[in-house]
Parts: C-alpha cells; structure tokens; sequence
C-alpha cells in the first residue's frame, strides 16, 4: 500500500502534463488552421486586386429619356429598412405605374429596402420580390436592396419572370446568409435556392454594375419557364451580365441552367461556398433546357470552394481571357472553346464524358495543373 501511494503524485503529475500536451497540441493545430485560413484569404485578395476585369462600356440612355423617379412616401416604401411587405408592394405597384404612364427609365431614392419573398415553390417561376415589368430600366443607384431575415429554401429579391427588354443597372443586394433560419425543409434540405436575381424564360436583358452578396443560393440565375420545352417551356436569350461584383454566396456567383445567346463579362465573383456545387460560374442545363452561344469573357473569380469555371453541360459556346484562381473544368459539355484564360491554384480539366473541347493559349500558373480524363 505504501508503495502505491508513494506512486500517486507521479501519476498526477504525469496526467497533467499529458493534458497540457493535449492542450498545446490542440492550440497549434488550430494556430497553423488559421494561419492556413489567412494565408489562402491574403491569396485570394491579392489576386482580385492584381488582375483587371478590362473595360466595359457604360450605360447611356437614349437622347431625350425621361427619367421617373420612385415617390417612395406615395406608394407607402420604406426607405429605412423597416416594413418589409408594405415596401415590397409598394415598389412593385410604382414600377406598373411607371409602366403604365409611359415612362421605360425608373430611379431609385438612396436608401435601404427591405424586401420580402413569399415565393414558396422552387419548381414555378417567381411570384413575390420585386417582379420587374417588361420594358423598364431600372437604376438602382446607391440604394440598398436586402431580403427579410427568413426560414424559406427559395427568394429572390429582383424577379425578371417571362419578361422583355429589362434593364438593372447599380445598386446592392444583400442576402440573408448569416441571419437565415436554415428549417429543416423536404423540398430543399440545403436551402440553396435564395437568389439576388432570378432571370426566369426572358429576353433582352441586361444586368450591369450590381454588386450582389450573401445569398443563401445564387447571386443570379439565369433558367427557363419550369416548364418543360417539350411542353411548351421556353428558355432565357440575350441576357448580359456585364460589370457585377458578386461575393459570399452560398452555391453559385452565377448559374446558368437554361439560356442561349448570353454574355457574362467583366465581373469579379469571389468567395462563393456553402453548398454544392460552389462554382464563380456554373453552365449547368435542367430538365430538357438548353444551354447554347454563351461568351463568357474577362471575370476575375477568386476563392470559389468548387471552382472557377463549371462548363458542365451545355454546348457551342466559349470560355476566354477569364482570370482564375481555381479551376476550370468541361464535364458534359460539347463543343465548348476554352482559351486565353489564367488559371492558379486549381485544375485545366477535361472530363472524358465531354466532347470537342478545344484548348488553347491558356496560362497555368502557379498550383495549376492540366487533368485530360476523370482523375
């Protein structure tokens, strides 16, 4: 007995200081996961402020507009922040106003707007957030669009649904990422459908120098009319997304998932991850969509946790002179031109499934790599 008791204090004194091991090893490894974290964040910085996105040229309305803009106390909009139905009726009933007096230009009055969504089926085309009418220009200006805090799988603030001739120029819009109430949900487990602007079977529209951030899903998608083109659907044409910061969202910077003859250029799209698939830019086609004649040309994307660049179906369109710091990868695309484009800390790859992908002038630097094949 004498002697066990003898031992004791060596067996506290040992259990201690395996503790403290514990705990020391504990802090260096969360010590090296943050200066990880920091270096690959001070990475992503710099390369969005080392690379251009070039120019692109302004806006210029026609000689002699007429420029209307929102009498907010008139229609009951709440400039502050507060009143998140009352607002978001009342922007949509000056916007069929304007429509129906004449006038195409629409202002904003600096300001916070808060918007509410009670779009509640992710497999029918908008119904609530701002619905913009045919044939409007709308400039958002300094204002500040953000959607109420919400427990809901799917939003949108801007709706361009079966429309004509938009445009949207400026303006911010704010997500509810950090706020949202992620409900368990059996349409939507992951809530990934909460959109900035959701581009629903349009045409002729442009979305030009909006700066989009912290969506619960996309910054913008571009897709048809959820109804099959075997029954009758239609897809979005000649949408433009020129000049857009887009950063912080949770699965997509821009989706396009039914579209032809569109142009996204000149903007930067960093920081997107949350829920798959992660992607700056992401050509994915649904249902029997088609995804066809897109240029997507000169976007700075940076920090993107799935990638860059997703060509994964979709066909006859080209890739170029974009700045990447992640990959940029074909899956089942066809005929897709790939070329002049810079591509750091991530993968050129070419699955096998895609065909005709051409490959040309593009600059891997550091940490990229060509993959030809699944691997």
């Amino acid at each position: 007995m004498n002697g066990i008791k003898s031992r004791l204090p060596g067996s506290r004194y040992l259990n201690k200081r395996n503790l403290l091991l514990a705990v020391s090893a504990l802090v260096l490894a969360a010590l090296a996961f943050f200066i990880r974290g920091l270096y690959a964040r001070l990475g992503v910085l710099d390369f969005l402020a080392s690379h251009s996105t070039g120019y692109y040229q302004g806006y210029a309305a026609p000689e002699g507009t007429v420029w209307y803009t929102i009498e907010n106390e008139r229609f009951g909009i709440d400039s502050s922040g507060g009143n998140a139905r009352a607002t978001t009726d009342g922007i949509n009933a000056a916007l069929l106003w304007a429509k129906e007096q004449g006038y195409t230009h629409v202002r904003f009055p600096k300001g916070t707007y808060t918007i509410q969504c009670l779009w509640r089926n992710r497999y029918a085309a908008p119904t609530d957030g701002i619905l913009v009418p045919s044939g409007l220009t709308l400039d958002l200006g300094d204002a500040v669009f953000a959607i109420e805090p919400n427990s809901f799988p799917e939003y949108c603030i801007f709706g361009i649904v079966d429309a004509s001739d938009v445009t949207i120029l400026g303006g911010t819009l704010v997500g509810d990422r950090d706020a949202h109430q992620y409900a368990p949900s059996e349409t939507s487990p992951t809530h990934e459908f909460g959109f900035g602007i959701c581009v629903s079977a349009s045409s002729n529209v442009l979305i030009q120098g909006v700066t989009i951030r912290d969506m619960t899903g996309d910054g913008i998608i571009l897709e048809g009319s959820y109804i099959p083109m075997s029954e009758g659907g239609a897809i979005s044409t000649g949408i433009r997304i020129l000049g857009c910061s887009i950063s912080n969202c949770r699965r997509q910077g821009i989706s396009v998932v039914g579209a032809s003859h569109c142009e996204i250029a000149h903007n930067r799209i960093w920081d997107i991850g949350g829920t798959s698939p992660q992607f700056g830019i992401d050509v994915e086609s649904e249902m029997d969509y088609i995804v066809t004649n897109l240029n997507i040309h000169h976007n700075v994307i940076a920090g993107c946790r799935g990638g860059a660049i997703s060509c994964h179906s979709g066909s006859d369109y080209q890739v170029y002179a974009n700045a990447c710091r992640g990959g940029v990868i074909a899956v089942l695309s066809s005929h897709v031109k790939i070329y002049d484009n810079l591509i750091e800390h991530g993968r050129l790859q070419v699955y096998t499934a895609a065909e005709g992908i051409e490959l040309s002038g593009n600059h891997l630097g550091p940490g990229a790599r060509l993959v030809q094949g699944d691997r």
